[in-house]
């Protein structure tokens, strides 16, 4: 895989990480926020509709004794009781928690026997205490009494849904915190990474032009990858190894040719002394050697040929 391509995609894996966690997070946030929202608001809509018929029954209850009393009390009491029956209406379409529909249920049956006893009520010719005290109130009764049931029920799960909900954020700022933190720490390791992984090669590679330029022809690369830097590895190695055949052959020929010169030096009939530019004794052939009585060993090296 090229090195360029490399750059690419650890860039791409970083920003898709970035956009991951950010997008996550918000999404499960607002699905939280929503969901609660709504779960709580059906709930909260029946502790609405319950208090709402108790405060009808109230006014039925108000309004009953002085029926006969007070012939425009019927009209209000028309609507009280019309608005008990479309509170419990609604009741039905707002179930939200288990049992509450056998207790929604009961209350419309319990809500209906009310009205029949009320309109038999209603129908006396004169105010019927009996009937108002021993049917219409314990009627009444019964009908809070379930009224008061389905408001506990969803006051309860009111409070258990709020606690979850409370919970579940907790976890979810938790769980967000976590990913955030191995974001935070992929993206710390992948921004230590890249200087690595490209220092590494290049001080390798530094390291070996030195021993080139030492003549240590022997250096090799140990660089594996197969990007640009493995193969800058490669060639630099092919390079030196060439390098080291090149020095091995030119050394062989010059050793020959000096054993060459030595040999037509030593057949010479007349005494020769090699010397640099500094009067520096480089060789010297047997004849010499044996005129100035001394090994060529002792020769090699002298400053001054002249004292002998």
């Amino acid at each position: 895989m090229k090195l360029k391509l490399k750059l690419y995609l650890s860039l791409l894996l970083l920003f898709v990480l970035i956009v991951l966690l950010s997008g996550l997070g918000s999404y499960f946030l607002q699905k939280l926020a929503v969901d609660s929202r709504a779960i709580m608001q059906d709930n909260y809509q029946t502790l609405q509709y319950m208090q709402g018929l108790s405060a009808g029954l109230d006014r039925v209850v108000s309004i009953l004794p002085n029926l006969k009393e007070q012939e425009d009390l019927d009209q209000d009491l028309d609507v009280a009781l019309e608005n008990c029956r479309g509170i419990i209406a609604n009741q039905i379409e707002n179930i939200t928690e288990p049992g509450e529909k056998q207790l929604t249920s009961e209350l419309q049956s319990e809500y209906g026997l009310l009205q029949r006893q009320i309109e038999a009520l209603r129908k006396q010719p004169v105010f019927d205490t009996g009937l108002f005290v021993n049917q219409v109130l314990p009627q009444i009764v019964r009908v809070r009494t379930l009224s008061s049931s389905i408001f506990s029920m969803n006051e309860e799960a009111l409070l258990q849904k709020n606690k979850r909900a409370n919970k579940t954020a907790e976890d979810l700022v938790l769980y967000m915190a976590l990913f955030g933190f191995s974001g935070v720490f992929f993206a710390l390791a992948f921004i230590l990474r890249i200087p690595i992984y490209f220092f590494k090669p290049l001080s390798s590679l530094n390291e070996g032009i030195k021993q080139i330029a030492a003549k240590n022809y022997r250096h090799q690369l140990d660089i594996a990858s197969k990007d640009e830097l493995g193969e800058i590895a490669a060639s630099f190695n092919q390079m030196a190894q060439k390098l080291y055949h090149y020095n091995q052959s030119n050394y062989a020929l010059l050793l020959a040719e000096k054993k060459r010169i030595d040999a037509v030096i030593n057949q010479m009939h007349e005494g020769i002394i090699g010397i640099d530019d500094t009067n520096t004794v480089l060789f010297a052939n047997l004849l010499a050697c044996e005129l100035l009585n001394m090994e060529e060993s002792r020769l090699k090296g002298k400053a001054d040929p002249d004292p002998w």
